[in-house]
């Protein structure tokens, strides 16, 4: 996959990530575990994107990949558990699949 649909794929992530951090800041009721797992998220995505940048070897892009997807899993799986905004779940969703697509993608 060429690097410009890579930064692609980590900016639409990033925007989903970004997106919920504002709405979980904006709202009162979020549960401090969804803040805690979304923070997690946005530091995996940051490592992810770093490592890919810097041409890293193919294990250590792998290994920061499925991090970021196990962050995506805990994040969507902390949204379904808890009463929190339909648009925040979005967010969520969206920045879920946008992993998904990138990990599939780059295999």
């Amino acid at each position: 996959m060429q690097q410009g649909r890579i930064n692609e794929c980590f900016l639409r992530i990033q925007q989903c990530i970004d997106s919920a951090l504002y709405a979980c800041e904006t709202a009162s009721d979020v549960p401090d575990e969804m803040r805690k797992v979304l923070t997690e998220l946005e530091r995996e995505a940051a490592l992810a994107r770093l490592t890919i940048e810097q041409d890293q070897q193919y294990e250590d892009v792998e290994q920061y990949l499925e991090n970021l997807q196990r962050a995506g899993d805990r994040v969507l799986f902390a949204s379904m558990d808890s009463g929190i905004d339909r648009h925040l779940k979005n967010y969520l969703q969206q920045a879920h699949d946008a992993i998904y697509e990138l990990r599939h993608k780059l295999h």
